[in-house]
């Protein structure tokens, strides 16, 4: 019972307006398309009265043709025929491809109804971002947020109301990263499940909700982060472990930043692996191999790079008990006390700039430039001192004392421990600490000791590798409490 109608609606002044919708592919409508498939639903369109019971004007409804490519010079010279023979009714109008393109153009992000909420708003985002691009952290962070109802001010300690967010949340950020599973980005994937482990946690750790309310939940996920590290394993094990990919005089730009990268997630990938009690397979032997392989093109790019080189310091000491393996500490600690010298230029970038940020800036991308100097300050330093010094090496220490001690040592601490598993807090404390130029070994070894692991969300402290990769994720998030801890949870034996 259409009668050449797609669309009734009615106008601000209250007449009934139909609309034809024709889809031609983009292309131009000509004569002959128009006679054979247009022409009497155009007739039925605009002299067939609108029967509904919602439109009840006794006006003479505006009749529209809708199509998404444009009109041949024939068929606009057989519309104005048309309309000329029109006596009493509205003429035909015609919306064409330029027509829809300037609308949606001018309405941009408002072509969104108002009454859709923000959970399906950002989904459609992410579900319209390229697969093979990077995962957009802070539109999943927002959309996690959005379902969790993170900016509620109540606390809901109703196990079924957590049970209820938490599988929803995890059920929104599934269909979210449909697009990076089709193109098999595994680390795209790993990082959103490491995302949603987080907000799962937080949630739950704000509520004080009971074990039997979030474990289930957080298992599952957890067991998604093992998994698609598992595939990316299996993919670079079939390459050989090759990090160049197209062509090689330009991907020599990022192989730094790939390659420390996957040495850090296979390296928690290993350290999975032993956690889980997996029986030793060639698996095993692939990953050593590449941890071996690409250690000297593993680069501290940023201080968004620490967790990466902290997790390779980790894995390499369970597979090589030589001092090769705190070799990593003391390398990246000179790295950092070199480049961040309070007189050495601008310094590592901090922990909130990303890999891709970093890399634009060092290609002089403009729309990416770095402006901010970094010299004389660092986030990550002294976790990785103080595991220097919870291997006893004295003597390196020693000599790498005067350096450290110039540097001015930043922490960032939010207001509510949870908070920490959000991407970004709007409240919280960020402190700057300058060490003294001499200090006595013991009370070095006072401070290392520590593993109460203070700054580490409560519920985080029974998950030390899902702690390790939200590092990875997170890596603004770093503290030394932190990394002390996880030397402790992960020992070498």
């Amino acid at each position: 019972m259409e009668m050449g109608k797609d669309i009734l609606a009615v106008a601000p002044d209250g007449r009934p307006c139909a609309y034809q919708l024709k889809n031609i592919g983009g292309k131009q409508l000509t004569l002959g398309k128009w006679r054979s498939d247009l022409e009497q639903q155009i007739v039925a369109l605009v002299h067939n009265q609108i029967v509904h019971p919602s439109i009840t004007s006794n006006k003479h409804h505006r009749s529209f043709i809708v199509i998404n490519g444009e009109l041949s010079e024939e068929v606009s010279a057989s519309i104005d025929q048309f309309n000329r023979g029109l006596r009493g009714r509205p003429k035909l109008r015609t919306i064409v491809k330029g027509d829809l393109l300037d609308r949606f153009t001018k309405l941009g992000s408002n072509f969104w109804p108002p009454d859709i909420s923000v959970e399906f708003k950002l989904l459609l985002e992410l579900l319209l971002v390229s697969g093979a691009s990077a995962l957009p952290k802070e539109k999943l962070a927002a959309l996690l947020e959005a379902a969790l109802d993170f900016n509620r001010k109540k606390r809901s300690r109703a196990r079924g109301n957590v049970v209820t967010r938490l599988n929803g949340a995890a059920i929104l950020c599934s269909y979210a990263i449909i697009r990076f599973q089709e193109a098999n980005n595994h680390v795209a994937e790993f990082e959103a499940w490491t995302m949603l482990f987080a907000h799962l946690l937080g949630e739950a750790e704000r509520n004080r909700a009971g074990k039997s309310a979030w474990l289930p939940a957080l298992e599952l996920v957890s067991a998604a982060m093992f998994n698609s590290l598992g595939r990316l394993a299996d993919e670079l094990e079939e390459t050989n472990g090759r990090l160049f990919q197209g062509d090689p005089i330009t991907d020599r730009y990022v192989v730094s930043f790939r390659a420390t990268t996957l040495v850090g997630l296979l390296g928690l990938f290993g350290l999975w692996r032993t956690r889980k009690g997996i029986p030793h397979s060639a698996k095993d032997d692939f990953l050593r191999n590449f941890a071996f392989d690409h250690a000297d093109e593993a680069k501290l790019w940023g201080e968004a790079a620490a967790p990466y080189l902290l997790a390779a310091y980790l894995f390499r000491r369970t597979v090589d008990a030589s001092w090769q393996s705190d070799g990593v500490l003391m390398k990246v600690i000179r790295a950092i006390c070199v480049s961040n010298h309070p007189r050495q230029g601008s310094g590592l970038p901090s922990p909130y700039y990303s890999a891709d940020r970093i890399m634009f800036n060092a290609l002089r991308d403009p729309q990416h430039a770095i402006k901010e100097s970094f010299a004389g300050s660092a986030y990550t330093l002294e976790g990785f001192f103080h595991l220097l010094v919870r291997g006893n090496w004295k003597q390196a220490a020693r000599q790498l004392w005067p350096d450290v001690s110039r540097i001015m040592l930043y922490r960032f601490e939010p207001e509510e421990p949870w908070r920490a598993c959000q991407w970004r807090i709007k409240r919280g404390l960020t402190t700057q600490r300058q060490l003294r130029p001499k200090k006595q070994w013991s009370e070095l070894k006072i401070e290392a000791s520590d593993t109460s692991a203070s700054e580490v969300p409560k519920l985080f402290r029974q998950f030390p590798l899902e702690y390790l990769a939200f590092l990875f994720v997170y890596p603004h998030r770093w503290t030394s409490s932190g990394v002390r801890w996880l030397d402790a949870q992960l020992p070498p034996d």
